[in-house]
C-alpha cells in the first residue's frame, strides 16, 4: 500500500511533492530583501536620492519594489518546481543587496 502510494507520487511529475525547504528558504530571504531595501530607500544617501529620482520618472513612486516583487516571485517559482539554484542566485542576490547596504553606511 505504502510503495504504491510512494509510486503514484514519483510518475505525478511536477504536481507531486515538493521539498519545501527552498521555497520556505526562498521566502524568508525575499522578507530580509524587502526590509533591507526598504532601510536603504529611506537612509536619504545623496547617491541614492539621484539614482531613485532618475528610477522614479521611468517605474513610478513603486516601480522599485514592484521590481523586487517580480524578482521574488520568480525565484519562488522556480524554487515552488524544485530548483535549488534558484535559492542559492537568490541567497547571493541578497548578499549583494547587504553589501551594498553595508557600503553606504560606511560612506554615508
Amino acid at each position: 500500500m505504502v510503495a504504491t502510494a510512494a509510486a503514484r507520487l514519483a510518475g505525478r511529475g511536477r504536481m507531486g511533492y515538493v521539498a519545501p525547504m527552498p521555497l520556505v528558504l526562498v521566502f524568508l530571504m525575499g522578507i530580509a530583501n524587502f526590509a533591507l531595501y526598504r532601510a536603504v530607500m529611506e537612509s536619504d544617501h545623496p547617491v541614492l536620492a539621484e539614482l531613485s529620482g532618475k528610477i522614479r520618472t521611468w517605474l513610478g513612486p513603486w516601480g522599485l519594489y514592484a521590481l523586487e516583487a517580480v524578482v521574488l516571485v520568480a525565484a519562488l517559482w522556480f524554487a515552488r518546481q524544485g530548483s535549488v539554484a534558484a535559492a542559492l542566485l537568490y541567497g547571493l542576490y541578497l548578499a549583494a543587496n547587504i553589501g551594498s547596504f553595508m557600503l553606504l553606511r560606511r560612506i554615508g
